[in-house]
């Protein structure tokens, strides 16, 4: 079977903010967490989302729809279980400029088509490993305006692992 090009075109840094941290555990700490708990909690999740890079590809389609999920960084020094792998994707335009559909599947009739997806604990120093190979990874940049206004950073409840 034939295997889908793919191709990183950027990866961005997320712009943390004290507010999103806040907002992160807010989500995360139990009701009632001391404040001394809740300030650890704060440096922890800062932390990560410090290392929280927003992925946009390119895929070229020549047959079934590419599996998300196996897109990962693998660190092989902890449980494959605990690798990163890409989350909350959302399908764009070829020229990236609008949003052409959000969750796990590309429009079916889409033969090629660009990609914006989320990766916590990124690693610059590797690749992008997907089910159909590795991929090379630029250096990260400041995200432009663009991704950062239709691929905003969503926080939920147990996104971010804090410790």
């Amino acid at each position: 079977m034939p295997v889908p090009a793919i191709e990183v075109l950027g990866v961005y840094r997320l712009a943390v903010t004290p507010e999103l941290v806040r907002e992160a555990v807010a989500k995360l700490a139990p009701p009632g967490c001391p404040p001394g708990e809740r300030a650890v909690m704060e440096e922890l999740v800062g932390d990560e989302m410090a290392s929280t890079v927003l992925f946009e590809v390119r895929i070229a389609r020549t047959g079934g729809a590419p599996n998300l999920g196996s897109f990962k960084q693998p660190d092989y020094e902890i449980d494959p279980e605990k690798y990163q792998v890409a989350y909350d994707p959302v399908f764009l335009s070829l020229d990236g400029e609008s949003v052409v559909s959000r969750g796990d599947a590309p429009p079916p009739e889409a033969a090629e088509y660009r990609c914006a997806f989320w990766m916590h604990f990124f690693q610059p120093d590797l690749a992008l490993e997907t089910a159909y190979g590795k991929v090379l990874v630029p250096k990260a940049k400041e995200m432009p305006e663009r991704l950062r206004l239709l691929v905003p950073y969503r926080v939920q409840a147990g996104a971010v692992q804090a410790g």
